[in-house]
């Protein structure tokens, strides 16, 4: 049995503040980000970009991943530049 039975994409993981963070590409929202203390029950699924810029492309984000830089989570990830007509990292 999985972990968590969702759809849950491209997925990415980090350890912070004693909690595991795992990122996914989301589907029919932008990204989804869940955590965990054990591994085994996830909770909180959420959409970290839940209001794109102007210029995305809604659906057509995708790969994320999270980094700890200093004490900030920075989250990178693909998304679909609506009006220049290209993906951008």
């Amino acid at each position: 049995m999985p972990a968590y039975p969702g759809d849950f994409p491209d997925p990415a993981m980090i350890v912070a503040d004693g909690q595991y963070l795992a990122c996914a590409t989301g589907n029919p929202v932008s990204l989804q980000v869940m955590t965990s203390a054990d591994l085994k029950s996830w909770t909180g699924l959420t959409d970290p970009l839940a209001n794109l810029p102007t210029w995305a492309s809604f659906g057509q984000t995708w790969a994320p991943d999270v980094m700890q830089v200093s004490q900030e989570l920075v989250m990178y990830y693909t998304v679909h530049d609506t009006a220049l007509n290209e993906t951008r990292p």
